[in-house]
């Protein structure tokens, strides 16, 4: 195990941090249903690499565009070094995501329908990213972001040890050969399919809007009391300028979204696969549509509808912020509180019941635990400050976080 405040250790620099599966399950009637997830820190290279120059997606860019020599060569193989590394993590996270999902299908059976998508498409893996689009934070989301993408084409196996074949592009998973034998998954070979979502949640990515919707007024109010420009030296090419933070994680988004999109109606019927991916599409296009007004808002339904959409396509999910237990231990709370409230039986809509089951597993349940089995604290790590700018359904209750004194000396800062 490698704790958060390991990231930036050399000797252990491979391993995922703060890597645990976390299990949930619901029971309506004699239907007992299970929700699971992998959750980390980011799969990153920041803490020991450094992210002064930005992570893996924006260094292979400019890699592309360096021209041959020995500096090209050196920078190559910068980049094959924090690409390894990225990859480590999320073959670790996302094959815990798998494995805990087989575990579950296999838990409540009727899971043919499920086996079969997998067999003919694929395993739909689901990451979401809650790092800031700014600052180093952004170096951790462009590495993650690049790590998932690798996945594409990485098939998984199932054996007695757990081993990755790096030729071969092979991930055996040690699942109980029980599991594979209910699920008629003996010999399978399955494609894994990654999806990274994204949406900073923190004071930090508060902050970077609020300068954006600042600067962006600037930018309006001069545009109005400037003279018209020269038509003939007018810069007319936006597609030249280079996107700022706000673009990629939104670029990220609807990449993943049309992907998923792509996935459903493969992998289901029509009306299903419209329903699995409905309410994503529209808070994918929400986004969308505030970046080309230049607003700047947290767009927290993303992430929310996004973990439904994995769950409505039995796919695996992952979740990861910076060390994967306080932004973190935030969503998959909710996630689980929303998934008891939807229970066939008796479907929920009540927001004040829904935040109160959160809030129940924010301050008794394992996740405050694994903050403990990082930091030795039984505490999150927001300060009162720090909680205000979280979006509402993502607050710890304040019992379970520091005070401003503690909350600095005690932070995990690699």
């Amino acid at each position: 195990f490698k704790s958060s405040m390991r990231k930036g250790d050399v000797d252990v620099a491979a391993l995922p941090t703060n890597l645990h599966c976390y299990v949930f399950q619901r029971s309506s009637g004699a239907a007992k249903e299970l929700w699971t997830c992998a959750t980390s820190g980011a799969p990153t290279a920041a803490a020991t690499l450094g992210a002064a120059r930005g992570g893996l997606r924006r260094l292979e860019r400019e890699l592309g565009r360096s021209p041959r020599g020995r500096a090209l060569e050196a920078r190559a193989a910068a980049c094959a070094v924090r690409k390894a590394l990225c990859v480590a993590h999320a073959l670790c996270v996302a094959g815990a995501a798998v494995r805990a999902k087989i575990a579950a299908l296999a838990f409540e059976g009727d899971a043919a329908a499920a086996v079969g998508a997998w067999r003919a498409h694929g395993v739909p893996v689901v990451f979401l990213a809650l790092v800031s689009a700014t600052g180093a934070e952004l170096a951790m989301l462009e590495d993650a972001a690049s790590a998932a993408a690798a996945l594409e084409g990485v098939r998984v196996a199932f054996g007695a040890a757990a081993a990755y074949d790096a030729a071969a592009r092979v991930l055996t998973l040690d699942v109980p050969a029980g599991d594979v034998d209910a699920l008629g998954l003996g010999g399978a070979r399955l494609d894994l399919r990654p999806f990274l979502f994204s949406q900073g949640l923190d004071a930090k990515q508060s902050l970077a809007n609020s300068r954006n919707a600042v600067q962006e007024s600037l930018t309006r109010l001069g545009r109005a009391v400037a003279p018209p420009a020269d038509d003939a030296f007018e810069e007319t090419d936006d597609a030249a300028a280079a996107p700022d933070a706000r673009e990629i994680q939104n670029a990220l988004n609807v990449a993943a979204r049309d992907g998923l999109a792509a996935y459903a109606a493969a992998a289901l019927e029509p009306r299903a696969a419209a329903k699995a991916l409905k309410y994503l599409s529209k808070a994918v296009d929400k986004e969308t549509a505030s970046l080309d007004s230049k607003t700047f808002e947290k767009h927290w339904l993303v992430l929310v509808e996004a973990e439904r959409a994995a769950r409505a396509l039995r796919g695996a999910l992952c979740v990861f912020c910076k060390s994967g237990k306080d932004r973190t231990g935030m969503a998959v709370t909710l996630a689980a509180a929303m998934f008891v409230g939807e229970a066939a039986t008796a479907p929920d809509d009540d927001e004040a019941l829904m935040l109160d089951r959160a809030n129940a597993l924010r301050e008794h349940g394992v996740r405050v635990r694994i903050c403990e089995k990082n930091t030795g604290r039984k505490k999150y790590a927001f300060n009162v400050i720090q909680r205000e700018f979280l979006p509402y359904p993502y607050r710890p209750p304040t019992a379970t976080i520091e005070d401003l004194l503690s909350s600095t000396i005690h932070r995990d800062t690699s």
